[in-house]
């Protein structure tokens, strides 16, 4: 689909000549970009050469995740503001619509025109939002990163709300999306990036409550979702309230700390503690890392409470998933992230599916609290028996039901989640060792492994493994976990991306050494030492009353110091307001009195001028000639 839009009618699409200082890093991409064939959203190619920060905000296939959430118009007709070098570009194009894309930079206008240089329907335009005509046109307008361009035009959120509405179609849809400002990354101490426009200032961060006040101002309805670790490399994208009301452990079980730091340093506080304290405060809403703000004339159809993807993989082998409401059932759907890469060429494959949300802890932890070896050996057995009921002989086996992925229920029973993957040619005995293996490393690497758990003497992973595999009835042979880190490395060889510099010999090498490494990990043995007496029931409820008390008064506090720090943003901003103000009246009496000045200058020019001719003339010199003896009498 191509439709032809008032912009393009307008002409604006043309390079503008401008200079442009030198960027290596333009140079690269567009270097990158004509030596690579695949340019798709969904790359591996570009993924791989990829290798700093700045370079996968423009090449990463997670830059299309925000969008991929979403429940877009079918073969939309799209305005992206700030197009960049067509990361996001890139994603819109390919879904069958048309999409005019604002990026003034002429640099970097002109990569993304090279990303989309096989897509007819994207025209990448050297134009500002002033330069779009205000008619009904879009059924998407996109603002990712945009707050820097509208502000160097003297435009607000505001402005930008007011111009989205008049330019959308009935349905349509304005998309923004920003850091938050009070988000856990930020607070954990790493900074607001930049992006490499001329090497630019880092990008500005607005407040979410700015920009949904901004959005209703215009008319329009905001719907509010929340991103880990950005809106930049989307792993996790939710709407907070309604996954907190479907259990609010998923909070802090579905984001992954801590967040890829923007510069190279570590952070100064553990970001997850920090995004902890705020789930448990109740606060969680205003401290994630970044939102998506969807605002149309009616509230976004948003259906479901979370979305989430694999990153890192091949994208044959990345999967999408959503939790969400299915008429009375609440279910977890997995799909392909991207259905339209090639198929995989190894025995693992991602399994499209629907299974029921099930709550509950996984059996990981729950051995990590069993009480007795009877205990853990009846949750292993029965996990043994659940692994050998889901292996059919001739059937692609499940390769993830490995304890980490089962849960106990309230009533016992072990019930299988997040079955990603499918392994053909495989049996029972894969999915034992693969989940001895892995359980493990999980429960002896725990700061305090299971009292059950014999770690005492033990050298390292491996020998504990073979306990684990006796506690669960696997009747295995000698030196299993050896052939275990084989398969599992040449498995894993496939999973992640490869070229001709990133051969998969080399993959499942680097694989094999990571597994070896894991295997001769020692348990921890630092677990508690000192026995306590039990606590009394009102003891125990002293404590509570008075941490009850504590939290609600540090809740209090933090809710003092946000209204103090949104009190001191309008005084700050009321203040600068009234500076440039002044500052503009002093300009206008500065540029008054230049003007003055220049006319009475050229006033004195033209008197002397007239001055000097009179000097000269005849009737000057006669007059002197006469008037001169009565002025030396006048001396006298």
């Amino acid at each position: 689909m191509n439709t032809r839009t008032p912009l393009r009618a307008s002409g604006p699409g043309t390079s503008r000549p401008q200079d442009v200082a030198p960027s290596p890093l333009l140079d690269r991409l567009a270097h990158v970009l004509a030596t690579t064939q695949d340019l798709s959203a969904s790359s591996d190619a570009l993924a791989l050469a990829a290798s700093t920060w700045e370079e996968s905000y423009h090449l990463s296939p997670q830059r299309g995740n925000i969008l991929r959430a979403l429940p877009l118009p079918e073969s939309p007709v799209v305005l992206e503001i700030g197009a960049r070098c067509g990361g996001l570009t890139r994603h819109l194009g390919e879904l069958g619509g048309t999409v005019d894309a604002l990026e003034p930079h002429h640099g970097m206008a002109q990569v993304a025109r090279a990303r989309c240089a096989d897509l007819t329907s994207v025209v990448v335009h050297e134009a500002t939002l002033d330069d779009v005509p205000l008619e009904t046109t879009y059924d998407l307008v996109v603002a990712v990163d945009a707050s820097d361009l509208l502000a160097s035009q003297g435009l607000t959120t505001a402005d930008l709300a007011e111009r989205a509405t008049a330019l959308l179609r009935p349905g349509g849809l304005l998309l923004i999306a920003g850091d938050n400002p009070r988000g856990v990354r930020f607070q954990a101490g790493d900074s607001t990036p930049t992006i490499g426009r001329d090497g630019g200032a880092p990008l500005a961060r607005l407040h979410q409550a700015d920009v949904e006040s901004a959005v209703r101002a215009a008319g329009l309805e905001p719907r509010s979702l929340l991103a880990f670790p950005d809106h930049r490399h989307t792993q996790l994208l939710f709407d907070h309230d309604a996954l907190a009301a479907i259990d609010s452990q998923l909070l802090l079980a579905l984001p992954s700390f801590p967040s890829p730091p923007y510069l190279d340093r570590p952070a100064t506080f553990p970001e997850e503690h920090l995004w902890a304290a705020a789930v448990e405060a109740g606060t969680g809403a205003q401290h994630a890392n970044a939102y998506v703000v969807l605002a149309g004339t009616a509230p976004a159809p948003v259906n479901a409470a979370a979305s989430f993807w694999t990153v890192g993989r091949r994208a044959a082998q990345s999967a999408f998933n959503r939790i969400r409401q299915r008429g009375d059932e609440l279910v977890v759907e997995r799909a392909l992230a991207f259905p339209g890469s090639l198929a995989p060429d190894g025995p693992l494959s991602i399994r499209p599916h629907t299974e029921a949300f099930v709550a509950g802890a996984t059996l990981t932890r729950r051995l990590g609290s069993a009480a007795s070896i009877d205990e853990a050996r009846a949750l292993l057995r029965g996990w043994r028996d659940l692994v050998i009921a889901s292996c059919h002989e001739g059937e692609p086996v499940p390769w993830d039901l490995i304890p980490r992925n089962v849960v106990v229920t309230d009533d016992q029973r072990l019930v299988a989640i997040d079955q990603e993957w499918q392994l053909d040619g495989g049996d029972a005995e894969v999915i034992l060792t693969r989940g001895c293996f892995w359980l493990t490393y999980d429960v002896a690497i725990a700061r305090r492994p299971p009292s059950w758990l014999p770690v005492t003497g033990t050298t390292d992973v491996a020998a504990l493994a073979d306990l684990i595999a006796d506690l669960a009835g696997c009747q295995l042979s000698a030196g299993w976990v050896d052939r275990l880190i084989d398969r599992e490395a040449q498995h894993m060889s496939h999973v992640w991306p490869t070229d001709d510099r990133h051969s998969r010999a080399a993959r499942a090498r680097k694989e094999w050494h990571q597994l070896t490494d894991l295997s001769r990990t020692p348990p921890q043995t630092d677990g508690p030492t000192e026995t306590t007496e039990p606590v009394s029931s009102e003891a125990f409820s002293t404590v509570v009353e008075a941490l009850s008390s504590t939290n609600a008064a540090l809740q209090q506090q933090v809710r003092d110091l946000e209204l103090e720090l949104r009190h001191a943003e309008l005084i700050h901003r009321d203040h600068a307001i009234g500076l440039m103000a002044t500052a503009e009246k002093l300009r206008d009496r500065h540029e008054m009195s230049q003007s003055s000045l220049r006319r009475a200058r050229a006033k004195m020019s033209r008197l002397q001028k007239r001055n000097a001719a009179m000097k000269a003339s005849a009737t000057w010199r006669v007059g002197s000639f006469f008037v001169r003896p009565f002025n030396r009498l006048r001396r006298r």
